[in-house]
């Protein structure tokens, strides 16, 4: 499912039909709407940052991250085996630890163009 995104995002140019789009340069893939955690149903959303208050086709879909605190973890490699290996971490790294728990309101990785092997990742964490 998840590199079928991808590949449509690539092979459509997705990237050229958004007008609105404020940084063609980086690319964010937003994880959404979790059912429960991880192993639940959530969406994902792969787009461009764009402008706010500019209205976009209706085609698209506008994703707006949520303000909160995000723990930042990286892939660095070949992709995508690297962004699964550090995905791979991330899992184990809330499944072996109590705190800080995962919020599973919203993760996004950040993809910059200009270096393709190192992805930002971003997820989510609870405070209370």
């Amino acid at each position: 499912m998840i590199p079928g995104l991808w590949k449509r995002f690539f092979e459509e140019r997705w990237n050229e039909q958004i007008p609105s789009a404020v940084n063609r340069g980086v690319i964010y893939a937003v994880y959404s709407d979790y059912d429960s955690d991880a192993s639940g149903p959530y969406s994902l959303t792969v787009g461009l940052p764009v402008d706010p208050r500019v209205a976009v086709s209706s085609r698209l879909t506008r994703v707006t991250i949520p303000a909160g605190d995000y723990l930042q973890f990286t892939a660095e490699g070949d992709m995508p085996g690297s962004l699964t290996g550090a995905w791979m971490r991330i899992w184990e790294y809330f499944s072996s630890s109590n705190e800080p728990r995962r919020s599973y309101q919203s993760d996004y990785e950040l993809h910059e163009l200009k270096n393709p092997e190192r992805v930002e990742i971003f997820v989510g964490i609870r405070q209370d």
